[in-house]
């Protein structure tokens, strides 16, 4: 599993409210720095999950060969009732903004979980 991000530059430490936001449930992002999103890893990823439509439409502008293995978190995580509009960014916002998009990300994980699992026994499969 990686992060990468659609207009980040290479080296930018996570911001406080993230660090803070993840520290609450014991996760160490302190060290974490951004990485932009490069061919390789386009290339080397089976399944690549964004917040926005925006993010997603950005990545197939410079890498339409991805279409299949690119998507929004909230319809990936819910086909039927999934948020096409996404996830919103917390960035510049407040520790509450930080902690309503940790909540609603950890709980999209969750409920993809078991579509995640299926993907990755589907492609250690002999």
């Amino acid at each position: 599993m990686r992060s990468a991000g659609t207009w980040a530059d290479f080296g930018y430490a996570a911001s406080e409210n993230g660090v803070t936001v993840a520290a609450e449930d014991d996760i160490d992002i302190a060290e974490h720095r951004s990485h932009p999103i490069t061919a390789q890893l386009i290339e080397g990823s089976h399944l690549v999950l964004v917040m926005t439509p925006e993010h997603r439409a950005e990545i197939l502008a410079n890498y339409p060969e991805a279409e299949s293995r690119v998507h929004i978190l909230t319809t990936f995580a819910d086909e039927v009732n999934g948020d096409p509009h996404g996830v919103a960014d917390p960035i510049g916002g407040n520790l509450a903004a930080y902690r309503k998009t940790y909540m609603e990300l950890t709980g999209l994980i969750d409920a993809a979980m078991p579509k995640i699992l299926q993907l990755i026994e589907e492609e250690t499969a002999p």
